[in-house]
């Protein structure tokens, strides 16, 4: 679970959640401060093991919005959902550089 751990340190989740009416964008529930700005998820402190034995970062989708046929009194809005998983290699190219300097 350590080695899992230091590896999550060069991982990012972030989602957007923005609203689209007529070809107009708006933030949604003001899960984002603005439609240019992605909501930072903490995932290093959620890694957990499941009962397989298997590490899982468990995905909060609270935020997630699923509209049906029911919420349609007149025109639809659409409700944008997207969810980001970045690796940072630059970072981890770097800090294995500079752990191998340590060595010698």
């Amino acid at each position: 679970m350590l080695e899992v751990r230091n590896l999550m340190q060069y991982v990012e989740m972030s989602g957007m959640y923005f609203l689209e009416d007529a070809n107009k964008l708006g933030i949604y529930n003001s899960i984002n401060d603005d439609i240019f700005t992605f909501k930072k998820y903490d995932i290093q402190s959620s890694l957990k093991v499941n009962s397989h034995g298997l590490v899982e970062v468990p995905l909060d989708t609270a935020d997630v919005t699923l509209l049906g046929s029911a919420n349609l009194p007149g025109q639809l809005q659409e409700v944008r959902s997207t969810i980001h998983i970045v690796s940072n290699n630059l970072r981890l190219k770097k800090d294995a550089y500079l752990s191998c300097q340590k060595v010698e």
